[in-house]
C-alpha cells in the first residue's frame, strides 16, 4: 500500500476539474457523491464544454 504525506497526495482528476470550477465561479460547490453533479449551483454551461477541436474526439 502506498502512503504519501499529507502535501503529495495524488489528486483525482475530477477533483482538479471540480477545483477549477469553483475557482471560476468564485464560490466553494458542493457535489452529490451518486450523480457526479453540483448540487448547490447552477453552473455555466460555458464553463462546461462538450464539444471537441477539429481531430479530436472522446
Amino acid at each position: 500500500m502506498n502512503t504519501y504525506p499529507p502535501s503529495h497526495i495524488p489528486a483525482e482528476p475530477g477533483q482538479v476539474l471540480l477545483g477549477n470550477l469553483a475557482i471560476r465561479m468564485n464560490q466553494t460547490l458542493e457535489l452529490d457523491s451518486q450523480s457526479g453533479r453540483v448540487t448547490n449551483a447552477k453552473v455555466p454551461e460555458a464553463f462546461v464544454k462538450t464539444d471537441s477541436r477539429n481531430g479530436w474526439s472522446l
